[in-house]
């Protein structure tokens, strides 16, 4: 069920709501300061499936900071905007073009007419090039596996040749209707680009509260932006910190050590990153600039060296990382974390050095 913390201000408190806030399988709503929102995952979920969203209700109209994966759960964040203010939602900012970030948009746009989008001066091209790409090679990987699945359902067989069971079959029906029901939602959805581009800031002063929307990319990806709100300390930072492993696959780990470094210069208290909860500290913000500091220092000087891979790893001295970026595996022993994060080490040195080389485009 989605909780919200204590009320705000008249307009998105107390009696006020406009309605009761929907019921949620994934998100919670946690009041972050005065008409300021946060949906994030529900305790129990894996923060790295769903991005969290930030919520402003200003003057005359809401901000939304990233629009989640799909209409139906850019649906559920409009309801729950409904239930905090009548107020339109004027802006969405999306922090990078990933699409748990940006494929909300469509919906947005069609409940808002009049909403603007806002991000990165890169976002539009990599929204509707790789964005697209990876859209389509998704479908085409749950189509495939709903139409084999219907091959062992006629055969009476799974991909092995041993005979399926009568679970099995039964089973299997309802999985591929809603394997194709996905393919069909997702071949159909929208990617809706920015309509106000950031090449370096934007700011929305008029109005209360303030909002200053920052490029500081490249970094996770070569467009990303921050959303601070000076008045309350309130800064979100999509992909840029996370709770537990931060994903490299895009990123460009020499431009993330240097956003980090101005992002740290933003007096920041209250932190929202796309896929953690909200943390009043700055130490996992300082810790991500050390980790990506180090990172970028230690592949540069491999370069420059001439040494391999595993040298570089065990010349940076990374182990004092371990513990903050295996915090979720709850689970796991110790020697299972060492070697996850050992293996994370790895991936993104090797894009590290890549960068280093000059061997890493800056496409994404």
């Amino acid at each position: 069920m989605v909780a919200c913390g204590s009320p705000g201000s008249d307009r998105a408190s107390g009696e006020g709501l406009e309605s009761p806030l929907p019921r949620s399988e994934v998100y919670r709503v946690e009041r972050v300061a005065d008409d300021i929102y946060a949906t994030v995952v529900q305790d129990g979920i894996s923060p790295s499936r769903f991005a969290a969203s930030l919520i402003v209700i200003r003057d005359d109209h809401v901000v939304v900071v990233d629009s989640r994966h799909d209409d139906e759960s850019a649906q559920e964040l409009i309801d729950t905007i409904a239930a905090l203010t009548a107020l339109p939602v004027g802006y969405v900012v999306n922090t990078h073009w990933h699409g748990d970030h940006v494929q909300g948009n469509a919906r947005f746009r069609e409940v808002f007419p009049e909403v603007r989008f806002v991000a990165g001066a890169t976002v539009a091209e990599d929204l509707m090039s790789l964005g697209r790409q990876r859209l389509d090679e998704e479908v085409a990987r749950v189509d495939a596996r709903a139409e084999a699945a219907g091959g062992w359902l006629a055969a009476g067989a799974g991909p092995d040749g041993t005979a399926l069971t009568a679970e099995e079959i039964e089973a299997l029906p309802g999985q591929i209707a809603a394997a194709r029901a996905y393919a069909d939602e997702r071949r159909s959805l929208e990617l809706v680009p920015p309509t106000i581009v950031v090449e370096n800031r934007f700011e929305l002063v008029e109005g209360d509260p303030t909002i200053e929307i920052i490029r500081v990319g490249p970094a996770h990806t070569r467009g990303d932006v921050v959303v601070y709100l000076p008045d309350h300390g309130v800064l979100a930072l999509g992909d840029l910190i996370e709770d537990g492993f931060p994903w490299f696959g895009d990123g460009f780990p020499r431009g993330w050590a240097d956003a980090m470094d101005r992002i740290v210069d933003i007096p920041g208290t209250v932190l929202l990153g796309a896929h953690g909860p909200v943390l009043r500290d700055r130490e996992a913000l300082e810790t991500q600039r050390r980790f990506t500091r180090r990172i970028a220092e230690t592949a540069a000087a491999a370069v420059t060296a001439g040494v391999g891979l595993e040298q570089a790893m065990s010349g940076g001295e990374f182990e004092e990382f371990q513990t903050r970026y295996t915090i979720r595996m709850t689970d796991a022993t110790e020697a299972e974390r060492t070697e996850r994060f050992a293996a994370f080490v790895r991936e993104v040195l090797t894009r590290a050095v890549a960068e280093a080389a000059g061997d890493l485009e800056e496409t994404r």
